[in-house]
């Protein structure tokens, strides 16, 4: 106890968060201890068990020793819940209870365990706990006998060559020989000649000979579990027959695999059989055939491997090659049919390149394609290495080997996703259109391909307009000016030929989730290029059209935040169809109807209203982004034209607090849309005035009727406060900054401790000492304003929100900000003095920087990263120093 307890001291004088870089050599020890501290832990609680067995079952002294254990074991198991350590201490104190008779309470324990026989990683621990479950399932006082066999019958059947040497699976194979023989045992009582009671003692005898085929402490357990048995058939005195040559072993590898392949048929045919017939006794035969090859096929299947592994062991020069890579494709079918993807890609793969002539060797070759994409699936996301490299490398086989082959398209449909994931859109382009054209594969990968390129491109036109904003990284927004186009350009060329290979193949496509989520990418696509008419067409298309599957319940568009963006972009479309003046109002009604669509999606409960009013500032959003990302002014125009036109037609019909929420955040956006790298222009001022007056209307009607807003009234309140911060926001753009500090200070007289208004409050200040080039108010940003009764300022300032924001995770971008937003003030304040004083507070500004970089280099990312260099260019061009930015800092 006292090694523990020294143990425990040492884990708990090491701090609980450590650098990787600076500090591995404690990580290292940290990993130690806690490993020393749970083997004694284990120890000590095994070493109660043991002294529990030297005393007679039922006894005072027998049950204490089991009942001081469980709650050691319990303390593990806590501990290490959802690992390895804390499955083995479920599986202790499952032993602990059967010891002493709490069988119930055992079963409860090992079911957590049993349970977890999906999870790879626990299948040896899952093993441990299996006999002991089958034992409470079997013991009288539970009676589930049953359900001990069909648990452990398909356990078993799954057992891989490697573990037929193993005593855990020896241990759990008598366990369940046991429960059998109690099933027989039971059903003699009421008629010894029981037909099924035979069939249990020889299932018995069956898993008792696998055991003693091998060396090990329950060979003599296996043999007198044969000679307890009745006298049978194939009882205990007929030993089984062992292949001795190649031929054999083949012929009964052949044998059981053609057994299994009837059970197999018969498992997917008689149900259908069993559901037509009427005659019940007929109908109880088909029944009973059906659950015997239920119960034996996969201990079928174990066989036929077992005997072609046996085969393998025969080999030598005369055996015929043919026979041979018979072997290899059964063996390989087979692990691939019993989920053991590993063994089954190794097998189709080892055929695959040493047979490439046979015929086997490309369904093989596509086994182990699949294998590989299941083993992708199963493995944790961060540990996909191996997965991915030998997917790639036999998919690359193949298509190189049998090049016009079906096998060879559908490696090249695989490979676009792991090119696409790893940045390989060169090679994705390649394997997509080195598919025939016409193919379901080509369609296919061309909408994921064209996808995956539009995401990257709108993705990028943010991080432009970002950097463009904050005049920061010019040689990125150089690469960028590079990557645009292109990704546009390839985006284009996909989606454009997946939707007409789509449309012209509409009656007999395959309709998936992937090329439905392509579909929606490319409508997206079309209304940004100016062609929304391409885009409703292919949205209402009566066989394959986005909208048509979402109203007719299609699987490939069931899901609700799909259904949602399917109405958003064909509310979009007819918006956009309005810019160009023909048919304005079959548009209008279209939209509306659109609308109401939408409005019966997500419901009339306030929790709908609130959803309808994201979904609407979404809308909003994404046309501030294709304005940004339009070719032209007269693409714009369209746009906003068409929004426009229909906002105002809304405005006159719907007084609902979420149409007119979404015309004034649509009036901000297309403000936003009209600037010019943040530069106010005639068109985008005349927007913002309009959301001004809309927000107005709406701030002002909303304080007098906070039910108009939402039934709710924090909810209420709360869009009050957002609508406040989206008035602030556009005051600040056409430079009305008291306004606007005014409505931040009612939003922070409700909500002092909003973090991102308190961020806008002081920034408003830094921006009004740049306006006003008034040293003061860069004060009122870094230390706070508008002073309270309490003493406290209502605006916190830059310096209280970084000192309440370090260290928060929850806030770490709240955090840099004002990092960012000190320097910055400083900056600001020092370029308004003069001389030694300048010189000073550029000092200040340039340390606010290099003190952040000191204690997180890293800066918050590539983003901040970015923002922090540019600032200290500016500083150090100020001060006159050699302009380097972060570099060598």
């Amino acid at each position: 106890m006292a090694g523990r307890t020294q143990l425990k001291t040492e884990l708990e004088a090491i701090p609980k968060i450590l650098d990787p870089k600076t500090q591995q050599s404690q990580i290292e020890r940290r990993k130690s201890l806690y490993g020393n501290y749970l083997q004694s832990m284990i120890t000590a609680t095994k070493l109660l068990e043991e002294i529990g067995k030297t005393y007679d079952p039922g006894t005072p002294e027998h049950k204490a020793a089991f009942e001081q254990a469980l709650p050691e074991y319990d303390d593990i198991a806590i501990k290490y819940r959802n690992k390895g350590a804390g499955l083995l201490a479920l599986v202790a104190q499952g032993r602990c209870y059967l010891a002493i008779d709490d069988t119930k309470q055992a079963m409860s324990y090992l079911k957590q365990v049993v349970d977890q026989r999906e999870t790879p990683g626990f299948r040896n621990i899952v093993t441990q706990a299996m006999p002991l479950y089958i034992e409470a399932l079997s013991h009288e006082s539970v009676n589930q006998i049953e359900q001990a066999l069909t648990i452990g019958v398909a356990w078993n059947a799954d057992i891989r060559p490697n573990e037929t040497y193993n005593e855990e699976w020896h241990e759990f194979q008598l366990e369940l020989a046991r429960a059998y023989i109690r099933k027989a045992q039971v059903l003699e009582k009421e008629n010894p000649e029981d037909r099924e009671a035979r069939k249990a003692y020889v299932a018995a005898r069956k898993l008792a000979q696998q055991v003693l085929k091998y060396p090990g402490k329950y060979k003599n357990v296996a043999r007198d579990i044969i000679a307890s048995l009745p006298d049978l058939p194939g009882g205990a005195g007929e030993e089984e027959k062992t292949p001795e040559t190649f031929a054999e072993a083949l012929a009964l590898g052949k044998e059981y695999m053609e057994s299994a392949q009837t059970m197999e048929f018969t498992i997917k045919s008689l149900p259908a059989t069993i559901a037509a017939e009427t005659d019940e006794a007929n109908k109880n035969v088909l029944v009973t055939q059906l659950r015997e090859a239920q119960e034996n096929y996969k201990s079928t299947q174990a066989a036929a491997v077992s005997y072609y592994e046996m085969a393998l062991t025969f080999t030598d020069a005369d055996t015929p090659v043919e026979q041979l890579q018979e072997v290899y494709y059964y063996l390989t079918f087979i692990n691939y049919s019993r989920k053991q993807y590993y063994e089954a890609a190794v097998l189709g793969e080892y055929l695959a390149r040493r047979y490439p002539d046979t015929n086997a060797a490309r369904p093989c070759a596509k086994i182990a394609l699949n294998c590989y994409q299941l083993l992708y699936n199963q493995a944790a996301s961060d540990d996909r290495e191996f997965e991915v490299l030998r997917l790639i490398d036999i998919a690359e086989y193949t298509i190189n080997n049998w090049e016009t082959s079906d096998e060879a398209i559908d490696a090249r449909r695989r490979l676009v996703p792991y090119m696409i994931e790893a940045g390989r859109f060169d090679d994705a382009r390649t394997f997509t259109l080195d598919i025939p054209e016409g193919a379901a594969e080509r369609l296919e990968s061309e909408l994921r391909l064209g996808r995956a390129m539009w995401l990257r491109y709108r993705q990028r036109i943010g991080e432009e307009k970002k950097l463009k904003e904050n005049q920061s990284n010019p040689a990125r927004l150089a690469e960028l000016a590079i990557e645009i186009p292109q990704l546009l350009a390839v985006a284009a060329e996909m989606l454009t030929a997946g939707t007409d290979h789509l449309a012209a193949s509409a009656k007999t496509a395959r309709i998936t989730s992937s090329s439905v989520n392509g579909l929606l990418s490319a409508c997206q696509y079309y209304i940004q290029v100016g062609q929304p008419a391409k885009a409703v067409s292919h949205l209402e298309a009566d066989d394959y059209g986005l909208l048509t599957l979402i109203r007719n319940k299609n699987p490939a568009a069931s899901r609700s935040s799909l259904a949602e963006q399917g109405f958003r972009i064909a509310l979009s479309g007819h918006i956009a169809m309005l810019g160009f003046g023909q048919d304005a109002q079959t548009h209008i009604d279209d939209a509306k109807a659109i609308m109401a669509e939408l409005n019966a999606l997500v419901g009339e409960t306030p929790d709908g209203q609130k959803r309808l009013v994201s979904i609407y500032f979404t809308l909003a959003r994404e046309l501030e982004i294709q304005l940004a990302a339009a070719n032209d002014d007269a693409q714009r125009k369209v746009l906003a034209d068409g929004f426009e036109t229909f906002l105002k037609e809304v405005s006159n019909t719907s007084d609902q607090f979420t149409v007119r929420h979404w015309v004034g955040v649509t009036m901000q956006s297309l403000g936003n849309g009209f600037e010019v790298n943040g530069t106010m222009t005639p068109q985008a001022k005349v927007y913002y005035e309009k959301a001004i007056k809309q927000f107005t209307e709406i701030k002002e009607r909303g304080k007098t009727d906070p039910t108009w807003v939402h039934e709710d009234p924090a909810t209420a309140k709360a869009y009050i406060g957002s609508i406040r911060m989206n008035l602030a926001q556009v005051m600040k753009k056409i430079g009305d900054y008291k306004a606007a500090s005014t409505e931040l200070a009612y939003i922070l007289l409700e909500t002092p401790s909003n973090v991102s208004v308190q961020i806008e409050a002081a920034r408003t200040y830094s921006e009004l000492g740049v306006r006003e080039k008034d040293s003061a108010k860069y004060l009122l940003a870094i230390g706070g304003a508008r002073k309270m009764k309490s003493g406290d300022n209502l605006i916190w300032g830059w310096r209280k929100i970084n000192r309440l924001t370090q260290g928060k995770e929850a806030f770490t971008n709240e955090y840099y900000e004002s990092r960012l937003g000190i320097a910055e003030a400083r900056l600001g304040y020092a370029m308004l003095k003069t001389g030694e004083d300048k010189k000073k507070y550029l000092g200040y500004a340039k340390l606010e920087i290099l003190n952040t970089k000191k204690i997180y280099p890293e800066l918050g990312g590539p983003e901040f990263k970015a923002r922090f260099d540019a600032m200290l260019r500016k500083i150090q061009k100020a001060l006159g120093e050699r302009v380097t930015g972060l570099v060598n800092k």
